[in-house]
């Protein structure tokens, strides 16, 4: 190939080049919208006016150079410095290059204008693309209305739900074709990534929403809200704060701000929140609500109580609110209350498992066992890995009696609910019916390692120990129950009965004395005591302790069998008879235990003591 040709190609291929990229670079803006339509196709005309100049300036310095060499070949030949004809040669070949070259340039310059009407249809297509998709955006807006205003506590209804599943699917498209999203619109989408439990995503909206508007309080708000979700309890206060301190009259803030210190244990911060927040909106429902449940952590159970009132009557189908308020007023004894509370919150959620768990708790503190079974039942068909519905089948299947059914019931709701002692110490005293004390034990002492100042379990553990006949043991445990719960009666009469048996008879009356002090209406103490006093042969005050057991509880079996041994002691034949009788009628048991006890001796060769313990 000739010099010539190659200069010409040379520079028609940077002109080619040059284009191109100016085409390719156009294109790629466009796309991330950082060029208008008008401003591509400007941009375009340039760069192929500007090319098509450099390639006609250097094929015309060309053309000149190649004229200017043929004169000077011309003259030089005249003067016979070289063979003209063979220069001549030379030069009509490099005019027909340059005459080949010039039509290759007419072609690229039809096809460099052709890139410019392609450029110029691109940006017209991107651009009615990116116009589509705004006005899509704005008609979701539109339809979304208010939408993302809304409080994270009132989920949407199942329409509203399919319009922000709809902005989730599009929002990708949106970004991608540079629609001129806002912060709210992040945070649309962030409330509707919430609303599916997609708890990281929703994040991450609102932190992009954050960015677009840094003095967005709602945002920071939801940002607070999803951190809790994720167990950040810390960071998410922190946002709270910044939120209240964008905008201080902002009640959701404070609210949020109040459950977030509520649960990093800081429950009277927290009231001073929700204070702060009732003043700035009194007449949220919401707001009361919250403020019961801090108030009810507290401990002040009829603040609480009120609390819940003002929050139905604020909102008459809050079932929240309305369970809430059985639960309060079920640990204020109001178990008539609880019971008409929580039948309200199902009449307004029929799907509530939690409430139908908490009526058959309130029907069963009402004797009504059947019926609280039925409940609970309810509550598992409605919530199959409701824990509490389990357990609280298992207790009442354990007061009907039916202790194998109550096993199987309470094993459920420790598989569900590995950590719950409360399940466990329910299990152990099943086990401790049904005359496997050793399991029962190890229930107790498991329930103890999961929460060791849990009175009840120390009880139940020395119950456990007593039946193994290791009273000293049995009495240790006893004395760590009344240690954590002091008023827990039942510890201070089984403590007695512990002491009586390790012979330390007068320590021993001094629990019984302390456990009727606590509990005037525990028939077992006054039972203990009688023993206690018919050992130290203080016969009339036995007596006395025994017909009280009798009064409180007249189908406790021991204490007939207790006083009908006194009876036969003091010689009295008719009155030992009569509640010999009434203890076999009770617990047919004591027909065996009758014949070996030596304080009937006096009636085992009687007609009718001997036809009373056949």
């Amino acid at each position: 190939m000739s010099f010539t040709r190659k200069i010409l190609i040379l520079s028609f291929l940077l002109v080619l080049l040059n284009f191109s990229f100016l085409h390719i670079v156009s294109a790629e803006e466009n796309q991330r919208g950082d060029l208008t339509r008008e401003e591509i196709i400007i941009e375009a005309q340039r760069s192929l006016d500007r090319s098509l100049s450099i390639f006609n300036i250097v094929a015309t310095f060309v053309s000149v150079m190649v004229t200017i060499l043929a004169i000077i070949i011309g003259i030089a030949g005249a003067a016979g410095f070289f063979k003209y004809k063979e220069w001549k040669a030379v030069i009509q070949e490099m005019e027909r290059d340059l005459k080949q070259v010039k039509e290759v340039a007419r072609d690229a310059e039809r096809e460099a204008k052709e890139a410019a009407r392609d450029a110029k249809r691109e940006a017209d297509t991107i651009t009615q693309i990116r116009n589509e998709a705004e006005e899509d955006l704005n008609a979701l807006r539109s339809g979304l209305g208010d939408l993302p205003t809304i409080s994270l506590t009132e989920k949407p209804s199942e329409e509203d739900m399919e319009k922000l599943d709809e902005f989730i699917r599009k929002f990708d498209v949106f970004e991608t074709l540079g629609a001129s999203l806002k912060a709210k619109d992040y945070i649309t989408r962030g409330i509707a990534f919430y609303y599916r439990d997609k708890y990281y995503s929703a994040l991450e909206s609102f932190e992009k929403a954050i960015e677009l508007k840094l003095d967005d309080a709602n945002a920071w708000v939801l940002k607070g809200a999803m951190l809790e979700k994720l167990g950040r309890s810390e960071e998410a206060l922190e946002s709270l704060k910044k939120a209240i301190e964008l905008k201080p009259d902002d009640a959701n803030a404070w609210v949020l701000k109040g459950a977030m210190l509520e649960k990093l244990g800081r429950s009277e911060e927290a009231l001073e929140s929700l204070k702060k927040a009732i003043e700035l909106k009194p007449d949220d429902a919401n707001v009361w609500y919250n403020k019961g449940v801090v108030l009810d952590k507290l401990g002040q159970s009829k603040e609480a109580l009120e609390a819940y009132k003002k929050a139905i009557e604020l909102k008459p189908d809050y079932a929240e609110a309305w369970f809430n308020k059985g639960v309060v007023l079920d640990k204020l004894g109001q178990s008539k209350e609880a019971l008409e509370a929580y039948k309200k919150a199902i009449e307004l959620k029929p799907d509530y498992a939690e409430a139908w768990s908490n009526k058959g708790v309130a029907l069963g503190r009402l004797g009504r066992y059947d019926e609280a079974l039925e409940a609970y039942k309810k509550a598992i068909e409605l919530k199959p890995d409701l824990a509490e519905a389990w357990f609280n089948k298992g207790v009442m299947l354990d007061r009907l009696g039916r202790y194998d059914e109550a096993l199987e019931s309470l094993e459920k709701a420790i598989e569900l609910k590995p950590d719950d002692a409360e399940a466990w110490t329910g299990k152990g005293v099943v086990l401790g019916k049904l005359g496997r004390s050793e399991e029962a034990l190890e229930a107790y002492e498991r329930a103890i390692e999961l929460k060791p100042d849990d009175a009840d379990a120390w009880y139940n553990k020395g119950v456990a120990l007593d039946k193994l006949g290791r009273s000293e043991e049995a009495l240790e445990a006893f004395k760590k129950a009344i240690e954590l719960k002091p008023d827990l009666a039942e510890a201070w009469a089984l403590k007695g009965a512990m002491l009586d048996r390790l012979g330390r008879s007068e320590e021993a009356l001094e629990s019984f004395k302390k456990a009727i002090e606590l509990r005037p209406d525990l028939a077992v103490a006054w039972a203990l005591k009688g023993a206690v006093l018919e050992r130290l042969g203080r016969s009339e005050e036995a007596l006395e302790s025994f017909k009280k057991a009798i009064e409180l509880r007249p189908d406790y079996a021991d204490a007939w069998f207790n006083r009908a041994c006194l009876y036969a002691l003091k010689g009295e034949r008719e009155n030992a008879l009569a509640d010999l009788r009434r203890a076999v009628e009770l617990d047919s048991s004591f027909k065996e235990e009758a014949k070996k006890d030596k304080d009937f001796e006096a009636l085992w060769d009687d007609e009718e003591f001997r036809k009373l313990v056949a």
